[in-house]
């Protein structure tokens, strides 16, 4: 999962600078693999490369790239006694100061919310050994994105959408380029995401549930009636809808979306739950509330004409057992907890047909 995708581009969007550390080289046994990314900026970090004293290493590192406004480096590492590591693979790690949002980033993020599988190429090694500044662009089905100068690009098309119709992760390969020299790329699938929220209601939980997922790699659709019901600050993962009609955007969701519905309205709650359950698509549908909302949902949906069976596929209360607290973050919390488990358990489903197929 790119679980630092949505933190990049939220730091990006406060105007704090960071550090993006990759892994681009990877030889024997190291504790991530190739393309594992983390964030550094001056006073915190997001995700991991594997933890240990070559995490702790390359944190400094990056931290001192930040003081001293060095746009773009690699430095190997080996993961021996030297370093307090027992793996005794190497690795290599590119560092890329992230001070405005780049245009391949916010291609990415656009690429993600509109679920379009891309490929992330970049240049990690010329045939100087190292490469001055960071290159990366993003090649799609149809189109190719951001810098390429100095790149022939069809063998490189051609490797990168070979990745998007497979299984396999990040690679690196070696290219000729238009000078006749070898240059290495990192490229990196980003298939469509298949873990999309659609999430009524801009209230207290609303909110609570949006700040808890907002560093996680779930695509939020958020949907509110009310004019000015969002808050200023959005998380990248999230785009926000405000119309009327909320029980209609309903369809426009992707098969196999997470439905939460915890609107200001009980009467626009049955109406968005009846139209979620018609669909019989999705993953989840949970409706906050007690049991006894249940129940009344539930005798409303059967003279509707919605069998019991459907019925049944409602979650309501939400959330994990164990966590009793009222307070709108813990509420949100267990509800987080409770769609993160789903999704865990639905890849490995997925997981398990492909071992079998």
């Amino acid at each position: 999962m790119n679980s630092w995708l949505n933190p990049l581009l939220l730091l990006t969007q406060r105007g704090k600078e960071s550090v993006l550390v990759s892994i681009v080289e990877a030889l024997g046994s190291t504790p991530r693999e190739l393309g594992t990314k983390m964030i550094v900026t001056d006073d915190d970090t997001f995700a991991t490369i594997g933890g240990g004293q070559f995490e702790y290493n390359c944190i400094l590192f990056a931290r001192e790239l930040l003081r001293n406004k060095v746009d773009f480096t690699t430095k190997r590492f080996s993961l021996g006694p030297s370093l307090g590591q027992c793996c005794g693979g190497a690795a290599t790690v590119s560092f890329d100061r992230i001070a405005a949002l780049p245009e391949w980033l916010s291609q990415l993020s656009t690429f993600q919310k509109e679920q379009q599988p891309v490929v992330l190429a970049s240049v990690v090694k010329t045939a100087a050994g190292t490469t001055p500044k960071s290159q990366k662009f993003i090649i799609g089905e149809h189109d190719v994105i951001g810098d390429t100068a100095k790149l022939v690009l069809e063998p490189i098309v051609a490797a990168s959408r070979q990745l998007l119709g497979g299984e396999e992760g990040a690679v690196s390969e070696t290219f000729i380029d238009a000078t006749g020299e070898d240059v290495t790329l990192l490229l990196e699938p980003f298939c469509a995401p298949d873990f999309n929220l659609m999430l009524f209601g801009a209230g207290h939980v609303g909110r609570a549930v949006v700040r808890v997922l907002a560093e996680s790699p779930c695509q939020i659709t958020w949907v509110d009636s009310r004019r000015n019901g969002f808050p200023d600050d959005i998380p990248a993962n999230v785009t926000c809808v405000t119309t009327v009609s909320p029980e209609y955007e309903v369809d426009e969701a992707p098969a196999g979306a997470y439905f939460l519905v915890m609107t200001h309205s009980h009467p626009l709650d049955q109406a968005i739950c009846e139209r979620i359950l018609n669909r019989d698509d999705f993953r989840y549908c949970g409706l906050i509330g007690s049991i006894s909302k249940r129940k009344k949902f539930e005798k409303r949906f059967r003279a509707a004409g919605i069998s019991k069976q459907t019925c049944s596929k409602l979650t309501c209360p939400v959330g994990i057992a164990g966590i009793s607290g009222k307070h709108p973050t813990e509420i949100a919390v267990s509800i987080a907890a409770e769609l993160l488990q789903l999704q865990e358990q639905s890849a490995q489903v997925v997981k398990e047909h492909l071992l079998a197929s």
